[in-house]
């Protein structure tokens, strides 16, 4: 798993200010952030949230993805210069497992629902992956709710990196 060091939030005058480790840096709007390792943008919030006085606040638009690709076709065939769901690999490197759940970076992803997201990996070509930020290990979707951050950027599946679950599940 990819686990990420980052520095401390700061607080100043009920402003976030966001001190972070390379190689994260969040848009001057607050809207989304960039990951210049990966040369990926995620934006801060599930689909169906939005940014308030830097926290994520809603109601997440979680569904099957079966629904998800369905309603939204342009997801199936992605195009680098749109927003689009991620692959698992690039899901996976924003998990933090030093944290108890959500499994991500409160600072740069605040209010992320402790549950599964989901990502346009095949799982056996009819169904896809998605991990959990509840427990950090990728699932089979199935027929379960999934929440949907999305990503801009050159899609990868990770350099060098084969896709093996592990017997309890997960990679």
């Amino acid at each position: 798993m990819n686990t990420k060091h980052f520095a401390a939030a700061a607080f100043a005058s009920c402003t976030l200010s966001l001190a972070l480790a390379a190689p994260y840096t969040v848009s001057p709007d607050g809207q989304s952030v960039r990951d210049e390792g990966n040369n990926l943008q995620w934006a801060r919030c599930a689909v169906g949230m939005r940014l308030v006085n830097g926290y994520c606040a809603g109601a997440t638009s979680c569904q099957m993805i079966g629904n998800i690709l369905y309603h939204s076709p342009h997801l199936k065939n992605p195009d680098p210069k749109n927003w689009r769901l991620p692959t698992a690999w690039e899901l996976n490197t924003l998990l933090d497992e030093s944290r108890p759940g959500p499994k991500i970076n409160p600072s740069l992803f605040p209010g992320t629902p402790n549950t599964k997201f989901a990502t346009n990996t095949d799982y056996n070509g009819q169904e896809k992956w998605g991990i959990s930020f509840a427990t950090g290990k990728a699932e089979k979707a199935g027929i379960a709710n999934h929440c949907v951050r999305m990503v801009l950027g050159p899609i990868q599946e990770g350099t060098g990196w084969k896709w093996v679950p592990r017997r309890t599940g997960g990679f």
